[in-house]
């Protein structure tokens, strides 16, 4: 995405190769990674490309052979869909897999280059400001407050629109999320985010772990407060009807949604869910 900025830099496109494949690494010999948001390779004379999926990482082991899985330490870039099915929900609950994707984000410091919806591009060794999510020292100002609770335990305190950005493929709005919760969470909660036209119709649907289940709800401290970006993807097909976002909590396993409640009026919490609202207009990208 993103390829009006690719166009303005004035780039030869026709000497590119385009990189899609979600969950996967990158191994880079002979070229260079374009700054870009997408993947943009600089051909040279020589290319070599290794890809290496995501899910031996998770699993900790390779897929058939059942050898142990260890990824080489020059690979740079890591492309991950946190949402991606099959290593996500399959090969995730084969065992070892949580304590897998926390070791790895543990060993290197694997900053956050870029992130639309559950696709997040890292890189090695990177300093970023951007995190897709933090635990917070101080209790933060919180341009929209909602305090809504779900299941008597899990607190949504707001949220704040960081940035909206037209792209060439539609529109990107980036989040900052803030929860905490009451108690020691009981589960695995996970996030529903739909896209509301004028009509009040669910034209776009995506879905997020909280803290990219690098860090799972389960094993939150009581009272801690949480700062989650999420960057919210609006197709250019349905950009100009869509009215505002929603966010529903479920439980990841069950999939049972439970209502956000706020405890006071709250224009922002309706029908269970807490509502993104979109007053202003989109910076241009």
């Amino acid at each position: 995405y993103n390829l009006q900025s690719i166009e303005k830099s004035g780039i030869d496109t026709e000497k590119k190769i385009f990189i899609t494949t979600p969950v996967s690494f990158y191994e880079y010999k002979g070229y260079k990674l374009s700054p870009f948001s997408g993947y943009i390779v600089e051909l040279e004379d020589k290319i070599e490309i290794k890809l290496y999926s995501f899910h031996h990482v998770v699993m900790g082991k390779h897929t058939i052979s059942d050898k142990l899985f260890s990824l080489p330490d020059n690979v740079e870039y890591a492309l991950i869909d946190f949402e991606d099915f099959f290593t996500f929900n399959y090969f995730y609950s084969l065992g070892g897999a949580e304590d897998n994707l926390r070791n790895f984000f543990a060993e290197n410091q694997w900053g956050v280059v870029d992130m639309l919806n559950s696709l997040v591009l890292f890189k090695k060794n990177y300093t970023s400001d951007y995190r897709p999510f933090e635990v917070l020292k101080n209790m933060p100002q919180i341009s929209h407050l909602t305090n809504a609770v779900a299941n008597n335990e899990l607190i949504l305190l707001g949220y704040d629109i960081a940035s909206k950005e037209k792209i060439m493929d539609g529109l990107q709005i980036r989040l900052s999320l803030y929860w905490s919760s009451l108690r020691q969470l009981s589960k695995d909660y996970r996030n529903i985010v739909d896209v509301i036209d004028i009509e009040g119709r669910v034209v776009h649907r995506s879905f997020k772990s909280l803290c990219y289940r690098i860090y799972p709800t389960y094993k939150w401290r009581t009272g801690e407060v949480i700062k989650e970006e999420y960057n919210v993807f609006i197709p250019k097909e349905i950009q100009d009807n869509f009215k505002f976002l929603t966010i529903i909590v479920l439980d990841r396993i069950s999939q049972k949604v439970y209502p956000l409640i706020s405890p006071t009026p709250n224009v922002l919490v309706q029908e269970g869910a807490v509502l993104i609202l979109l007053d202003e207009p989109a910076e241009k990208g």
